[in-house]
C-alpha cells in the first residue's frame, strides 16, 4: 500500500507514514493475538487476547534477544512489556512482532 502511494503522490508527509506505521502494526499484532498496543512511558505494551497461539518457547527467545528489558505478565491480562531502547517505537514493535509471527508460524 505504501509503495501504492508513494508511486501515486509522491513522498509522503511524516503524519501520513506515522498512520501507515500504526496500521501496520495493528494488522501484525492482531495477527499474533495481540488485542491492544500501547506506548507507555517509553515502554511497549502488548496485550494478548485471551486464545492466542504463542507459547513458551516464543516467550524464551524473547527473553533471550530483549534480557532485562523484556517483562511477562501473566494472570487476568496477559501481556508483555519492552523497555524502549534508542530506537524508534514503531521500529521497535514491528521487530519484536516479525519474530512473534515467525515462531506463530513455524507452530502451525
Amino acid at each position: 500500500m505504501t509503495d501504492e502511494l508513494l508511486d501515486r503522490f509522491g513522498d509522503l508527509p511524516k503524519p501520513a507514514e506515522n498512520l501507515l506505521d500504526i496500521a501496520f502494526i495493528r494488522y501484525m499484532a492482531s495477527k499474533c493475538g495481540i488485542s491492544k498496543v500501547a506506548l507507555q512511558h517509553r515502554k511497549l505494551v502488548l496485550l494478548f487476547e485471551e486464545h492466542n497461539c504463542l507459547g513458551p518457547e516464543l516467550f524464551a527467545a524473547l527473553l533471550d534477544d530483549y534480557g532485562m528489558r523484556l517483562t511477562i505478565y501473566g494472570g487476568v491480562e496477559p501481556r508483555v512489556t519492552l523497555v524502549l531502547d534508542k530506537a524508534p517505537a514503531a521500529q521497535e514493535a514491528e521487530v519484536i512482532l516479525t519474530t512473534m509471527l515467525a515462531f506463530r508460524e513455524e507452530a502451525s
